[in-house]
Formats: structure tokens, sequence, C-alpha cells
């Protein structure tokens, strides 16, 4: 009898055999990965007008720059973030028992560097709160720095499902941490005062209750230990990685920050900037699903690297890109409408800001398709921070001369403008390690044809900004029209065989 693991090994063997499998397999994958992340963001829209209601915009403000907070310290605990844990973890494939070191390794690691990241980040506290708008250190900072920890293990044991193929595993964790979140966040909330204290109790209690759930999925033989060997390989992979990983996390934390920071505005506009952001991630969530599939699928492809794999990351690769590029034009589109039926009155700028960023989201996602290029090269990763630090800087640069002048708007398109010079350092980094055969041409169409419907179509009626949703599914089926018709036959086919 075959174990879950070897009968998925094999249903990827075949599947790496077949073309049209290997696309349906990357399809549902993604879905998948985005359908748990989708439990998280779909939860917090959901709650989002209770929350608008019951804090005040400085309140979830802060909330938002604090999330942003620990998202940064977690990729620095992470030594490069689930990227890093993937791509060894890819590597030691045919090795369950190197497998299983490397995850009771990197949990270690992630428990000890998150108290340390903690410890470090109370003792500057003092000087990094009056930067971040005021925020004192107890209860919110010390919360949130709690949370460090947490997080950083929940998603080391997740990485191992995610090489591991596990997919329908990962995402019912992914949407248990969502549920338990929401099950001690909305009463703390509702029957005491605690206000943004409840949110982050709860988000941190629910990633500590997770994570020990996660544990006992484990196979046998996680434990706490550190392999020497493989936390010398893991940090030599993923401390150059930073800058490219934390990359949309670094711009979207520097806009909060300096907003927060800033005596024109605030925490009251840094508020307005947490909602559209809230808001945009609902293409960040499809983004995210397609990179958890997208880069253990590109590195099996390189690894076997024969005419077939390059075909099927021709296409596949410019399906995925015009599939975030519909959702995207799709949202922003409809942000004043959605951002209406959310919000409470106040918070108009966050429509413009929803639209801006998702588009920066779109350049976040081009650049994570061409850095697995890089990524599956280890010498060349190494460099890889050269594609983010430039665009960092511009986005500080900009901020600095934007943020004045603008506001939360103003903020938003630097991240965006950040993001598209990230993707084009990135795909020319990206050019000089491999020639993958990607569909520039054609994805850099649909990514203009995406960034002149945000800058232009904002106040355009509303049915015709409906109408512009079709042009982006359009193009993308005239461009690749051929492998379209192909592939929908071949379904079409397959379900008449099962039938």
């Amino acid at each position: 009898m075959t174990s879950r693991g070897e009968a998925s090994s094999e249903t990827d063997a075949l599947a790496d055999k077949e073309p049209g499998r290997a696309g349906v397999r990357l399809v549902k994958q993604s879905m998948l990965y985005t359908l748990g992340i989708a439990a998280t963001r779909f939860a917090n829209l959901l709650l989002l007008p209770f929350y608008l209601r019951t804090l005040s915009k400085e309140d979830y403000g802060a909330l938002g720059v604090l999330e942003q907070l620990v998202q940064m310290m977690v990729i620095i605990t992470m030594a490069g973030g689930m990227e890093t844990l993937v791509k060894i973890g890819s590597d030691l494939y045919e090795k369950p028992e190197d497998q299983l070191r490397l995850v009771s390794t990197m949990t270690t690691w992630m428990l000890l560097s998150g108290a340390v990241v903690g410890v470090l980040g109370s003792l500057l506290w003092p000087w990094a709160g009056q930067l971040l708008g005021g925020i004192r250190l107890w209860p919110l900072g010390v919360c949130a720095l709690f949370t460090v920890a947490a997080s950083s293990a929940f998603q080391s044991l997740s990485a191992h499902l995610q090489v591991r193929g596990e997919v329908r595993k990962h995402t019912l964790f992914q949407a248990l941490r969502t549920a338990v979140n929401v099950a001690i966040g909305v009463p703390l909330l509702l029957l005491t005062d605690w206000g943004l204290m409840a949110l982050l109790l709860a988000t941190c209690l629910s990633y500590w209750i997770c994570a020990g759930a996660l544990a006992t999925q484990m196979p046998k033989g996680l434990r706490l230990s550190i392999d020497p060997a493989l936390l010398k390989r893991v940090l030599r992979y993923g401390v150059p990685l930073l800058p490219h990983i934390a990359a949309a996390y670094i711009f979207q934390s520097l806009d909060k920050f300096m907003l927060a920071g800033s005596s024109e505005h605030g925490l009251e506009v840094a508020g307005v900037y947490s909602v559209g952001s809230r808001i945009a991630s609902g293409a960040m969530m499809l983004g995210l699903g397609m990179q958890r599939a997208w880069l253990p699928f590109f590195f099996k492809q390189a690894k076997q690297g024969d005419a077939q794999s390059w075909e099927r990351v021709r296409h596949l690769s410019f399906w995925s890109m015009a599939g975030m590029a519909t959702c995207v034009a799709g949202l922003s589109l409809t942000a004043p409408e959605v951002v209406a039926l959310i919000t409470p009155g106040g918070y108009g700028t966050a429509a413009a800001v929803t639209s801006v960023l998702c588009l920066g989201t779109l350049y976040r996602t081009g650049a994570q398709t061409a850095g697995a290029v890089v990524l599956s090269n280890e010498s060349a990763a190494y460099r890889i921070w050269l594609a983010s630090l430039p665009a960092a800087l511009v986005n500080i640069a900009l901020n600095i001369w934007w943020i004045p002048r603008w506001g939360a708007l103003g903020a938003c398109w630097a991240t965006s403008v950040a993001m598209a010079l990230n993707m084009l350092f990135t795909v020319m980094m990206g050019r000089a390690v491999r020639k993958v055969p990607f569909r520039y041409g054609a994805i850099g169409a649909l990514l203009l044809t995406v960034t002149l419907i945000v800058a232009l179509a904002e106040h355009a009626p509303l049915l015709v900004r409906l109408a512009l949703c079709a042009v982006v599914p359009l193009l993308a089926v005239a461009f690749d029209w051929s492998f379209a018709r192909a592939e929908v036959g071949k379904l079409l086919a397959r379900r008449r065989a099962l039938s």
C-alpha cells in the first residue's frame, strides 16, 4: 500500500509528462492556495464594516502599521520567507528524512530568532514608537512582538506542506487560523472595551494555537533541534533574498510608517490607506496563491529543462499573468462602489488607494514570476537584492516628495512606481541568468492596458467601467487563441470521456 505522499509523487510525475494535465494541476493548486488566502482576506473584508464602526480612524491606522511591522519582522525572522524554505525543500524532495530535519531546524530557528527579534524590538520601541505615530509598547507593541515568533513557526510548518504538494491540508490550516482569529477577536471586541488590543490579541493567539495544531500533523520525527549544515544553507540562500522577498511589504510599510509619522497626516490618514490596502488585498490574495503554486512548478520544469517543459512555462506564465491582470482590472474599476458599500463616511480616498495598490500588486506578481528564474539558480539568487534595493530607495524618495502633497494617494502611487521598477529590474536580471521563453511582449501589453485603465478610468460612469472589465480577458484570448482553444478542447474531451 502506498502512502498519500507517495501517491501524490506518482501523480505529480504523471502530470509532468502530460502538458495539459500539468497546466490543469497548476491552475488547481493556484486556486486552492488562493482559497486559503481568501479565507483570511474575505473574513477581514466581511468584518471590515464592523471594525470601522467600532474603531476610530486612528486605531485602524495603528492596526495597519502594526500588521506591516509584524510582517516585516516575520520575513527577517524566516531569513527570506517561505520562498527560501520552498526552494531548499524542493531540492530535498527525494529525501523525506532531510526534509523533516529541515522543518525541525527552521521551526526551532523561527522560535529562537522570533524571541530575539521581539526583545530587540521592545528595546528599540521607545524610539521607534514615536516614529510610528506614538503607538505605545504596552500593551499594543508587546502583543505585536509576541505574534512574530508564532507567525514564523506557523509559516515554517506550512512550507513543508507546500513542498510536499499537500495543498488541501495547507488550505485547511490557513482557513482554520482565520476561523480561530475571528472566533476569539469578535467576542472580545463585542464584550470588552479593549478595542484594538482585542484584534491584536486574537491574531497572536490564533497563530500560536494553529502552529501547535499543525505541528501535530507533521510526520513522526519532528522535534526542536537545529542541524547546523542545513541552517547555514538556508541562511546563505535566504538572507540575500530579504530585500526581494520583502519588497512589497517594504514598500507598503514605508507608506504606512511615513504617513503615521507625518505631522500633516498621522494615523488618521494611515487608517484610510489601510482600508484601501485591505480591499486591494483581494488582488493580492490571487497573486500570493499563484506564487505558491508557481515556484515549485517552475523549479521542477527548470530542473527537467527539456523543450516540453519550457513550452509549458511559456504558456502557463502568460495565462497566470493574464488572470491576475483581469482580477486587478475588475477590482480597480469597481473600487468606488466596493469602498462605498463597505465603509462609513469619510473614507472616499480609499477607492483611489485601492485601485493604485491593485496595480502595484500586478507589477509585484510580474516581478515574482520573473524572479523564479533567478531563484532557481543559487549563485544568482545571492544577487537578487540588486533588483529590489534600488526600487526601495526610489520609493523612499517619492514618499518624501509626494506624501506632503497628496497624502495617502501619493504614498500608494510611490509604491506602485517602485513595484514597477522592481519588476523591470527583476526581468533584466532573470534574462541575464537564463533565456526563459516568457511572452514578454504580450504580458507587457496587458500590463500597459491595466495601467491605462487605472490611471484614466477612475471617474468614468459605472456602465463604461463595467464594459472595460472585458478588455483584458479579450486581449489575453486574442494573444494566445490557439493555445486557449486547444486546452478548452482537451478539457471538454476529458469530460466527455469521464461521462
